[in-house]
């Protein structure tokens, strides 16, 4: 039997990205979630 060929983590990564910037709907969905934690630090260093 022949041994499979694993896929590193780097290159999973480096696939994911790929995915992800093709991907409008979930470029916007990221960026939303980082405004809403920029926000959320905002708010709790004025405090």
């Amino acid at each position: 039997m022949r041994k499979s060929m694993r896929t590193t983590f780097n290159e999973l990564v480096q696939q994911n990205k790929k995915e992800i910037m093709q991907d409008e709907k979930a470029i916007e969905t990221i960026e939303a979630r980082l405004d809403e934690r920029h926000e959320q630090e905002a708010s709790q260093s004025t405090h």
